[in-house]
Formats: C-alpha cells, structure tokens, sequence
C-alpha cells in the first residue's frame, strides 16, 4: 500500500512538473476583474486590474523593457507599459495572473470644451482598456478589451 501511495504521489509531482502542450504558443490573456467600478477623470484616480495569462513557451518578460501595453481604444493611444515580473525561480512561468495599477484616462467630449477638464452637461463617460502583452519572441497577445468602467467626467 505504502508503495501504491509513493507511486501516486511520485507521478502527481511528475505531471505538475511537466510542460502544457496546450497552452497556446501565442501568449493569451484573459480579463478577470478590476478594483472599482468607476474612475475620476485625467490621471486623478486608479485601480487594479486583473488579468490572467497563457504562454506556451513561458517566454514572458524581458530583463529590461516593457511588455505589458495599456491602450485608449477611442484612441489608439497608449496609455501606460509595464515589465512583466521575471521570477527568478521560476524562469518558464507558462500560466498565472497579475494585477496592474493603471490610472484614469480623460473624459472626450464632442463638442468645444477641452478633453479632461470638466464639462456644463457631461458627468461621465463609459470608458474601456485595451491590454495586450509580447513575449520574447516578440509574439503579441490578443487584444483584450476590458468591460467599460465609469469615468467621472466632473
């Protein structure tokens, strides 16, 4: 019995040591949550977001240099870039979730008042990020488009 239980064990630490073939090569990312529901506008305010990732070849971060982007889509702009954390410990991170402080973005208006300060009939505004994240390969993650916060136009 002591034998069977030693097996078992043995091939549970085999397997979880093991590479996932099926994880995609392209690294992938997938949006799990964000700290707040809603933003004052112009860099005033920030929030976490969480995402969890995927990477065949666990060849994510560099020593130097950003790999995590956040875009405006109403834009294109892109609003911030991070490093994604190398661990020295484990050097083919394949799969896991980080959360990233990002800040608020301004209010765009439609009309003649400028963009972030505050406008006569404009409280707010749905507002969506847009990560994505290179490998070293220089393979880019999907796009993803996160659920629309509430900027706080005032």
């Amino acid at each position: 019995m002591k034998g069977f239980l030693l097996l078992i064990a043995l091939l549970t630490l085999f397997t979880a040591c093991q590479k996932n073939d099926n994880l995609p090569s392209v690294p992938k990312i997938e949006f799990l949550g964000f700290s707040k529901e809603s933003l004052v506008q112009n860099g005033q305010d920030s929030m976490l977001v969480r995402f969890a990732y995927q990477d065949l070849e666990g060849d994510l971060g560099y020593e130097t240099g950003d790999n995590i982007f956040i875009y405006d889509p109403r834009t294109g702009q892109r609003l911030a870039s991070y490093q994604f954390p190398l661990d020295p410990n484990s050097p083919q991170t394949q799969e896991g979730e980080l959360q990233l402080i990002v800040y608020s973005a301004c209010c765009i208006y439609q009309d003649t008042v400028p963009n972030c300060g505050p406008h006569p009939s404009v409280f707010n505004e749905d507002f969506s990020y847009e990560l994505q994240l290179i490998d070293q390969a220089g393979q880019a993650s999907n796009r993803l488009l996160c659920p629309p916060i509430r900027l706080l136009c005032q």
